[in-house]
């Protein structure tokens, strides 16, 4: 196993201050309402504020994973711009520097990507390996790809290949996999919408029938036993749409 491979637990996401306090925002609006629709009061609100903390933490993994996929496919495209520029005789460190600027036309702006590669290029400016470079920023990201291209840095020093050649078989490599993820992301997305739509369809027809015709569930909202059935029902909400966004969670 590689160095890469043993340290990538050492990434680690965290959320930035407004998208705490966006999410957390959102959630106690979304923690008002139902408690408003499902028990006619705002003060059955506060324990579904509570769960704010586990919100948060599914957040925080659906932001981490969006990030690492931009981050890798920044990482394809800058590999082949990498592989194409070593195949024309640069350097490596001017290698990477004709990626930073591909990236950039790609892009139309500077991103994350960019200025990883930027720092690369200054390390090998100074004498570092690429192997190790590319092992640092798969530490940093924790993205496998990164983690395989410094495999693949080191074994083509250690077998003498050409790495111009073997950087375009990675490459190569690296793009089938990333339209093979688009075509999977294209399939579940349907199914995503689906379930998501089935998750809004109780809370609006429990509150279209509030709004028209009150009388029929007002026997929902008083005494014990309404009060269990309509915690019983949050309930199952609550646990349907938790167990549908494991199941439409496929990780690519």
């Amino acid at each position: 196993m590689s160095a890469g491979k043993k340290d990538s637990s050492e990434y680690e996401f965290r959320l930035s201050f407004k998208e705490k306090a966006l999410c957390l925002a959102v959630w106690t609006a979304v923690s008002l309402f139902l408690g408003r629709l499902f028990f006619h009061s705002f003060v059955f609100s506060v324990p579904i504020v509570c769960l704010s903390p586990f919100v948060l933490k599914y957040f925080k993994r659906i932001r981490k994973e969006k990030r690492q996929e931009d981050i890798s496919s920044q990482f394809c495209d800058a590999m082949s711009a990498f592989a194409a520029a070593l195949s024309s005789g640069f350097s490596p460190e001017n290698a990477v520097a004709e990626a930073v600027s591909e990236l950039e036309r790609i892009n139309g702006r500077k991103g994350y990507m960019q200025d990883e590669l930027e720092l690369i290029a200054k390390k090998l400016s100074i004498g570092e390996s690429i192997e190790n470079a590319f092992i640092g920023l798969s530490r940093k990201t924790g993205i496998r790809e990164i983690e395989q291209m410094a495999d693949v840095f080191s074994t083509a020093k250690r077998s003498g290949g050409s790495l111009p050649d073997i950087l375009r078989h990675t490459v190569y490599m690296l793009e089938e996999k990333r339209r093979l993820k688009e075509e999977i992301r294209t399939i579940i997305t349907a199914k995503k919408t689906e379930h998501r739509i089935m998750c809004l369809m109780l809370p609006f027809i429990l509150l279209y029938i509030n709004l028209t015709g009150s009388e029929f569930v007002s026997v929902l909202y008083e005494g014990v036993r309404g009060r269990v059935i309509m915690t019983a029902a949050l309930a199952v909400f609550f646990l349907a749409v938790c167990l549908g966004e494991r199941i439409i969670r496929i990780r690519v």
